[in-house]
């Protein structure tokens, strides 16, 4: 997986908060690298090639996938209803002052409760022109199928969930959602608007996998939250991804088959009864 340096202008909107502890964070930035990683390692190292055969998908195309839907599951948490939210659980005025030093003016005036999944949906869609199969696995990874809103009506009729208040600074935030799509697509090695296309059946294994990659990497167990203080660092990776993978998650191998067929005699041998007739 091809690795990225992230610029100053787009390392400092929040992905997690500690709890309790509001001194600790996680920049987005990270929280996606640490996502697409995982989800590499489970395309790679977990997920039996079969599953991928009954996606309907090559290994590579599966892989690819993988690490761009994990590499851009929460671009809905650059927004403003979401910065304004998560910013109420943190030691925030440092952090404030840095999105607002880069051009992002987090206003506490937002039109309605904003689900950053859906959020992110509405961004993919409406911006980056993302096909649609692809928006709904984003719009669905925290588990909840995506209902039948329409997302585009939803970015033009609650622009300041979006955005804030502050028109100037509109041009600011798309430019951080296309920078992160951009990064997506290129750590993927995907062309922006060459996706394979995927059948339902893709759609739900696709799901299935995005899920478990981003409740692993929101582990602080396997991935700890950093100082507010600090801002990460990209020469963390892949190391981070490395030791949570080999030394802390400790994942089964991937199930492999013998034989993807059988015969009626080798039938007999092993179970001890003929194969039933249809």
């Amino acid at each position: 997986m091809k690795e990225i340096n992230v610029p100053e202008n787009y390392r400092y909107f929040i992905a997690k908060s500690g709890g309790s502890d509001r001194g600790k964070w996680l920049p987005l930035y990270m929280h996606l690298r640490d996502t697409a990683g995982i989800a590499e390692k489970l395309a790679t190292k977990w997920v039996p090639e079969s599953t991928i055969a009954a996606a309907g998908l090559t290994v590579e195309d599966f892989t690819r996938l993988s690490i761009f839907l994990a590499g851009i599951h929460d671009i809905g948490k650059a927004t403003v209803a979401f910065q304004n939210k998560i910013l109420q659980s943190l030691d925030g005025n440092i952090l404030n002052s840095r999105l607002a030093e880069k051009g992002y003016f987090v206003s506490a005036v937002v039109d309605k409760k904003l689900p950053h999944a859906k959020a992110g949906g509405a961004i993919l869609k409406c911006v980056c022109d993302l096909p649609q199969p692809l928006v709904d696995i984003v719009c669905t990874h925290h588990g909840k199928p995506l209902e039948s809103e329409d997302i585009e009506v939803l970015y033009e009729d609650y622009s300041k969930s979006f955005f804030g208040s502050d028109k100037e600074s509109r041009e600011n935030w798309k430019s951080a959602w296309i920078f992160y799509y951009e990064q997506a697509c290129s750590r993927a090695n995907i062309e922006a608007h060459e996706f394979p296309q995927i059948t339902m059946g893709a759609q739900v294994i696709l799901s299935g996998l995005l899920v478990m990659a981003d409740w692993i990497a929101s582990n602080t167990e396997y991935f700890p939250l950093i100082d507010i203080d600090e801002t990460g660092n990209s020469d963390l990776y892949p190391k981070r991804v490395n030791e949570a993978w080999n030394d802390k998650l400790n994942l089964p191998m991937a199930w492999e088959t013998y034989r993807y067929t059988i015969n009626d005699s080798d039938f007999l041998s092993v179970f001890g009864f003929p194969i039933n007739q249809f």
